[in-house]
């Protein structure tokens, strides 16, 4: 499956830039915007039931790049508020701040939920 920044690459936007839904539909039109959010919610669900799990197992080194990649994608496609709670949970890990991972994951799962509740409005056009 490809990453949504390898759409972005293609159309010449930067990989890292956080895009908004308007500005998605705008690069690509509302199918477009509609199936790179189908795609981060289906990869973000996977990434998050492997972090949950690594935690569960206190497999700190295995958590890592899963905060990382999630961090990663979320910022390119504009969803901060994910992209920000995993640069907080990265930032424990490095500081060997494991104690706040279980938290802060919860947080992360939260923030997704409240993403996920919150998709529909995203892609609908404004009037």
């Amino acid at each position: 499956m490809q990453q949504p920044s390898g759409f972005l690459s293609k159309l010449g936007v930067e990989v890292g830039r956080e895009l908004s839904a308007p500005q998605l539909r705008q690069l690509g039109g509302a199918e477009f915007a509609a199936d790179l959010y189908t795609e981060f919610t289906e990869e973000t669900t996977g990434l998050l039931q492997q972090a949950n799990a690594a935690w569960q197992a206190r497999d700190v080194p295995a958590l890592h790049p899963l905060l990382h990649q999630l961090k990663g994608t979320a910022g390119t496609l504009g969803i901060t508020a994910l992209a920000e709670q995993a640069l907080t949970l990265e930032q424990a890990i490095k500081h060997n701040k494991n104690h706040d991972l279980g938290a802060g994951l919860a947080e992360l799962n939260r923030r997704f939920e409240y993403f996920m509740d919150q998709s529909a409005t995203l892609l609908t056009p404004a009037m």
